[in-house]
């Protein structure tokens, strides 16, 4: 969040020189906590039109006051009396109708926006009508309220006003010729200015006019309001089921060539195959312009999407309704005791025909419940389409319980490191998803595929840092002796002795306690923290946490522990949405991400990871750095900071030391793989060569 100095705003603002809304309504209510404004007219169109500014003021806990002026007769004043006293009454009227001019569909929902914001109090109306020198309400036609001021106040307590011709329409804001004066309390010679506005507002707003009646809107409006508003409020703003009948109003978004190329392979290949393309390149867009095409062709089409965790099927819920797909329904069948009827619902109706299309958003577990299976397979109509976002999750013994290959008439598999540990895992996947068709490497989406609208490259370069270190005396004393224990397994390819002697020699190189020393020489290098996100494992997080609030840096961290699940006070957002937010803001300048933000999660803001702990898993690495290297507004380049124990070979008996070596020799290729592609290679490879 920032202050009204920083946002730089300008004295005098007109429509025919700037963007009003752009320029001055979005930023300025995005970094408001109090906004109040006097206006002659005020429609609910007004909300949509700062969507994007009204989402953050929520976030940001905001409040708004506004009183507006009506051209009310003594018939509709009764109405507003009379709704106080029998709200139940009031909801077959018209009486909301009237007040916001609200006539089609698209108004309807930015009611909702309103009544939402009214029913959680952080809104509150009220409506002014001109009264008479006797005290009675003006016959119509004698006057209304037609001041237009608006006030709002920072997080850092500045303040500032303005006023002139614009109402509270979308109209005024996007439209029409429009100009306004503002007014800064940090500057001295508006300060004055500012406290006559400010003497208005209130004067009007506690009934001090004599001028003027103020009105409460009912608490039986504000109910009706509840009624129409749903909980979330990501999905109230953004949310717009798309249908046969009003698909016309969503403008689709065009495929770029490459996803065209992508997409008509696939067709090509009988509708099967897996697209390798790295993070940041529009893999979603690319699986869903399949989709769009397929919509096209088939009279009855269920689309299961698959994702590994709850937290990304909101991203693709958006996505969906960003391209402007043509469906009929969409549920979320995880996450709550209710997706097994919502579940069966959608497949009734696809069997019942009263539908023609559905999407089912789930994770990878609920994929392979018996439940999900049982109920794909009892009320199977028409064709399924399986989308396996992250595919490679997928091919774990419980998981493949879900890849029915009966069942599914088209399959698709997105990742951009579809290959697991094991040969086998990796190869039944490919099979099931039928081969890789298209690939993006992380190199060309850095270097060679440039996006058409930015003329930048989808990625931004990095830099990689590796530090080396060496563990101390007790941790090498356990490290030697278990790798003495995995000599006499080097002849065998698996066994369950040999995986958990590898494990916990692993669980040694993670926890190395040489790291927070080393971790600690890092922060003293970055200039600054914003945007830093630290990768560490469960034993180190305290003092990690620990290191950061010593060095007066502002961190949260984000584990398993948040919550996913929508939460009426973060507004209908989930406790790790916020978090992230807040991140993106800077209210964060540093994440301390643990078994979280890997695969799929969007966090663009990020420019900086440093890696405590990993696997020697090169695609857990390539996940994590795709986290940090996403185009951001003012990102040209991220760093990679990645702490490596080196090999123990010295100290090693010498019957160890070649062992030690085949060992190690996975880790040294995944060191080289990513500083390849690093914009420092030079300097990567001669370090790595002279320490490894």
């Amino acid at each position: 969040m920032k202050t009204f100095q920083e946002l730089n705003f300008k004295e005098h603002y007109d429509s025919q020189k700037d963007n009003l809304l752009n320029d001055f309504y979005i930023p300025a209510l995005a970094n408001s906590k109090k906004y109040r404004r006097v206006v002659g007219y005020f429609n609910s169109k007004s909300l949509a039109s700062v969507a994007l500014g009204l989402k953050d003021f929520i976030l940001n806990n905001g409040r708004m006051d506004l009183l507006c002026g009506v051209d009310l007769n003594p018939a509709d004043v009764n109405m507003v009396k009379f709704a106080s006293q029998h709200p139940e009454e009031i909801l077959t009227s018209n009486f909301l109708n009237e007040l916001d001019s609200i006539e089609d569909e698209i108004v309807k929902n930015h009611v909702k926006v309103l009544g939402w914001m009214i029913a959680n109090k952080l809104l509150r109306v009220r409506v002014a009508v001109k009264i008479n020198k006797y005290g009675d309400l003006a016959p119509k036609g004698e006057g209304i309220l037609h001041y237009k001021i608006g006030l709002m106040k920072d997080f850092k307590g500045n303040l500032i006003s303005f006023s002139g011709s614009i109402n509270e329409t979308s109209a005024a804001w996007e439209k029409n010729g429009e100009e306004f004066h503002l007014f800064r309390n940090w500057k001295e010679g508006e300060l004055i200015h500012l406290k006559n506005n400010l003497d208005t507002f209130r004067d009007l707003w506690n009934s001090q006019s004599e001028n003027y009646k103020i009105l409460e809107i009912p608490e039986a409006v504000e109910k009706k309001f509840i009624d129409l508003a749903p909980t979330n409020f990501e999905d109230l703003v953004f949310e717009k089921k798309v249908s046969k009948d009003d698909a016309s109003l969503v403008k689709k978004i065009e495929l770029y060539d490459y996803q065209k190329e992508a997409r008509d392979k696939w067709f090509n290949n009988d509708k099967k195959g897996i697209f390798v393309m790295a993070t940041g390149t529009g893999k979603t867009f690319t699986a869903l312009g399949c989709l769009d095409k397929l919509l096209a062709q088939e009279s009855q089409l269920l689309t299961v999407i698959t994702a590994p965790t709850k937290h990304l099927l909101p991203q693709w819920e958006n996505s969906i309704k960003k391209i402007g797909l043509n469906f009929d329904k969409i549920i979320v069948a995880t996450g709550d005791t209710k997706w097994r009827v919502k579940l069966e619902d959608s497949l009734l109706d696809l069997r019942l025909k009263n539908i023609n299309n559905s999407i089912i958003l789930t994770t990878h577990d609920t994929l392979a419940s018996n439940d999900f299976i049982e109920y794909l397979y009892n009320n199977k109509r028409g064709k399924y389409l399986l989308i396996g976002d992250e595919m490679h999750g997928l091919g774990s013994p419980y998981r493949k319980n879900g890849l029915k290959e009966e069942l599914y008439d088209f399959r698709l598999g997105l990742s951009a490191t579809p290959t697991r540990y094991s040969d086998e895992e990796s190869e039944f996947l490919f099979e099931f998803f039928g081969g890789e068709l298209y690939k993006i490497t992380l190199r060309e989406a850095i270097y060679e595929f440039y996006n058409p609208e930015t003329g930048k490259s989808y990625l931004t370069p990095y830099n990689y840092y590796p530090y080396f270190l060496t563990l101390n005396e007790d941790e090498l004393a356990g490290y030697k002796e278990i790798t003495l224990s995995l000599f006499k397994y080097q002849d065998e390819e698996y066994t369950r002795q040999k995986e958990n002697l590898l494990f916990q020699r692993a669980e040694i190189i993670k926890d190395a306690h040489n790291k927070f020393k080393v971790f600690e020489e890092i922060l003293e290098s970055i200039d600054d923290y914003s945007g830093l996100i630290v990768y560490c494992s469960p034993n180190q997080i305290k003092e990690v946490l620990k290191i950061l609030a010593k060095h007066n840096i502002v961190a949260h961290k984000f584990t398993m522990d948040e919550k996913t699940i929508p939460m009426d006070i973060y507004g209908g957002l989930s406790e790790r949405e916020v978090i992230l937010d807040d991140f993106a803001k800077e209210n964060y300048q540093v994440l301390v991400a643990m078994h979280c933000l890997d695969e799929g999660v969007d966090v663009p803001s990020a420019s900086k990871a440093i890696f405590m702990c990993s696997s020697n898993s090169s695609r857990e690495f390539i996940q994590r750095i795709g986290r940090v290297i996403r185009r951001f507004e003012g990102k040209t380049h991220a760093d990679i900071y990645d702490l490596i124990v080196k090999p123990s070979r010295d100290k090693l008996d010498k019957s160890l030391q070649k062992f030690e070596e085949a060992i190690f020799e996975k880790e040294k290729e995944r060191y080289k793989q990513i500083g390849y592609v690093a914009e420092n290679y030079d300097y990567v490879i001669d370090l790595l060569n002279k320490n490894l």
